[in-house]
C-alpha cells in the first residue's frame, strides 16, 4: 500500500490537480479488477483517466504487478498484457507513479484479491 501526504506548508495548484487525477484513475482501475478481464485493460482505464487530466506523458510504468512470493510478479497489469485476471490472484493496482519533475510526485498504491464473481439469481 502506497499514499502520497504533503507536509511542511502549502501544495501548489499542479500538485493537487495531479493528486485528483491519480485518485480517479487508482478508483477506475480497481473498481474493474475481476476475473476475466484482461490486464491490459485496467492499465488502459487508469491511462485514460490520467489522459484526460493532461498527465498520460509523465505516466512511464505499468499500473500493476502480481505479487506472491517475490514483490513483482505476474501477471504485469500494462498495456501489452493480454492476460485475463483469474479468482485468487493477488496484484497491485497502483496508477499513481506520475512524477513531475521541480514539482513532486504522486503515488496510489493497493494489494488487491481478485474474488470469484457472485452469480445472480
Amino acid at each position: 500500500m502506497t499514499r502520497t501526504v504533503a507536509v511542511g506548508g502549502p501544495v501548489n495548484d499542479k500538485l493537487k490537480d495531479m493528486a485528483v487525477a491519480v485518485l480517479e484513475a487508482f478508483r477506475k482501475a480497481s473498481s474493474s479488477v475481476r476475473p476475466g478481464i484482461k490486464a491490459k485493460e485496467i492499465d488502459l482505464i487508469a491511462r485514460s483517466v490520467l489522459s484526460e487530466y493532461g498527465f498520460d506523458s509523465y505516466y512511464i510504468h505499468s499500473t500493476g504487478h502480481g505479487v506472491g512470493i517475490e514483490v513483482h510478479e505476474r501477471p504485469a497489469i500494462g498495456p501489452s498484457n493480454d492476460e485475463e485476471l483469474k479468482p485468487y490472484e493477488v496484484i497491485t493496482v497502483e496508477p499513481g507513479g506520475v512524477y513531475i519533475k521541480g514539482i513532486g510526485g504522486v503515488r496510489i498504491e493497493d494489494t488487491i484479491l481478485i474474488t470469484e464473481v457472485a452469480q445472480g439469481p
